[in-house]
């Protein structure tokens, strides 16, 4: 699936607007270890992620904070940045070798007036994001490191052979030796 079949999930996309898509989706493939988005940019595309995994990663003094891990079939972008048009606070990097499909922000625009219909597909998609990140929120603030580490293994334990300790430890808002002590427990 690309990103056009996952808009179409949303709304329903007539020829003309399909046909305008396959005009405006760009495609690329980044390498493992490949930066999509430096801190302080302005976000200007929405990625599709085709294969691969991309993370959004939040610079500390002390240490870098894994904020979101996306993969096969799923949006990446740095939200804030690319609504806002603000710098984003975070960068977005491939953690593995990537393939993906992308529209830029002037592009969205431009469907959005040409197409009314695919209004609705990014509202959902907003809402959607946005229900994940009040979950992602609330787990962090309410679940036991445990409990985050438990809720990843049965949501999405392929990630566990993706990703590296330290950065699923971050992802979960825990140090990496709370994840060893946690892991060594099970």
């Amino acid at each position: 699936m690309g990103l056009i079949a996952h808009l179409h999930q949303f709304c329903e996309l007539d020829s003309q607007a399909i046909s305008w898509l396959e005009n405006h989706v760009v495609e690329g493939r980044n390498a493992k270890g490949t930066v999509l988005l430096e801190c302080e940019q302005v976000c200007n595309h929405l990625f599709f992620i085709k294969s691969g995994l991309v993370c959004g990663i939040l610079e500390a003094p002390d240490q870098d904070h894994c904020t979101w891990l996306a993969e096969e079939q799923a949006l990446a972008t740095s939200y804030y940045s690319f609504i806002s048009r603000k710098p984003s606070p975070e960068r977005i990097e491939a953690l593995e070798d990537t393939h993906w499909e992308a529209l830029s922000y002037s592009d969205i625009e431009v469907l959005y007036q040409k197409f009314p219909p695919t209004e609705r597909a990014g509202r959902k998609i907003l809402e959607a994001y946005y229900a994940q990140l009040e979950e992602r929120w609330l787990s962090l603030q309410l679940n036991t490191a445990a409990e985050r580490y438990k809720r990843l293994l049965d949501q999405r334990p392929q990630l566990l052979q993706r990703v590296s300790l330290g950065k699923i430890a971050s992802y979960l808002g825990m140090k990496q030796e709370t994840l060893s002590r946690i892991r060594n427990i099970k």
